[in-house]
């Protein structure tokens, strides 16, 4: 239940005033400073720019600054009091929260990731192939991130459907998730290409100690597909700093074999001026330090062609249609 003190940080008079502002439609709570971007940016999308960015709490303990924190707004949310916050593994099971206004895709004014971060939003195969191609020197990175994510997702495709099914019926929590992929790795062929290791000793373990009948786990899977999570797809649904770490290790191996590449044009090229190959060499590694940040690049990208990111935009595009005469108060519908 709600205290008073809760809720009135999403009552419309305190929410209206916050930001000074007499256009102001009110607050939006987010996680953290990094994700202020992220939901500004899609707030001008859907028509809601008009909403001051606010954090959970000023606490700088994790269990109030957090998702968790915010998470004691849920049930007075309103037209003018909004929340952003990554799903995790609430959005995919959300079947087993049975209050509404708990429940993030039920509560219409909980705008989520509907993958497991923003940073799975983020790290959609076409914005990956994309910023890493424009690593760059004399020439490109020329890599394609596909059949990694490919291999990836279907390594660990079975064994999530088991897992979130066991965690929708309440019989494992989030971290025991979390622990199952948390031994992935990145394995280095001798042809150069990449691939994934995946231990799944701690996920076997918690899946052969609770059996479920095949009946019901066809139709938590199904259930599942039709929330996103597919076999190609099943990268965007795990932890995302952990798929974030594998990608980016990639990324650098690639750029390491860049920057050999190209201090080996450069002596080639000058190999009659030598005095001007460590300032080339130098350049080089400027240039890639000041220009070629993979993430900075990755974070710059659209996102609207994206399915993930249709399905947040859509759900903010129906709160711009909901006036506050209509609706005041969250009927977490």
């Amino acid at each position: 239940m709600k205290s008073d003190f809760t809720s009135y940080f999403t009552k419309p008079d305190f929410t209206k005033a916050y930001g000074f502002d007499k256009d102001s439609n009110g607050i939006i709570y987010i996680e953290n400073e990094k994700d202020s971007v992220f939901w500004q940016e899609l707030l001008v999308k859907a028509g809601l720019s008009n909403y001051q960015i606010k954090y959970g709490s000023k606490n700088k303990s994790n269990d109030s600054r957090g998702k968790a924190g915010l998470k004691k707004f849920f049930e007075s949310l309103n037209i003018n009091a909004l929340v952003g916050i990554d799903s995790d593994y609430d959005y995919i099971t959300h079947a087993k929260v049975k209050e509404p206004c708990k429940c993030i895709a039920r509560n219409k004014f909980i705008l989520h990731t509907f993958s497991y971060s923003r940073e799975s939003v983020i790290m959609n195969d076409v914005n990956i192939n994309k910023s890493i191609g424009r690593i760059y020197f004399s020439e490109c990175i020329n890599f394609c991130f596909n059949s990694f994510l490919s291999e990836l997702s279907n390594k660990i495709y079975a064994d999530l459907v088991h897992l979130l099914t066991l965690h929708e019926m309440n019989t494992i929590d989030s971290g025991h998730i979390n622990s199952s992929f948390s031994k992935l790795t990145v394995i280095y062929h001798d042809d150069g290409t990449y691939g994934v290791s995946y231990d799944d000793s701690f996920a076997k373990g918690i899946i052969d100690k609770n059996i479920i009948d095949n009946d019901r786990l066809r139709v938590h899977k199904t259930n599942y597909e039709n929330l996103g999570l597919t076999n190609e797809s099943a990268y965007r649904f795990i932890d995302g700093h952990k798929v974030e770490s594998l990608i980016y290790e990639v990324v650098k191996s690639e750029q390491k074999r860049l920057i050999d590449r190209e201090q080996k044009k450069i002596r080639d090229d000058n190999a009659n001026n030598g005095n001007i190959i460590g300032e080339r060499i130098k350049e080089l590694h400027n240039h890639l330090r000041q220009n070629c940040s993979f993430f900075s690049i990755l974070n710059s990208q659209p996102l609207d062609h994206d399915f993930v990111y249709q399905r947040i935009l859509e759900k903010a595009k129906d709160i711009k249609n909901t006036s506050e005469t209509q609706n005041p108060q969250s009927t977490c519908s």
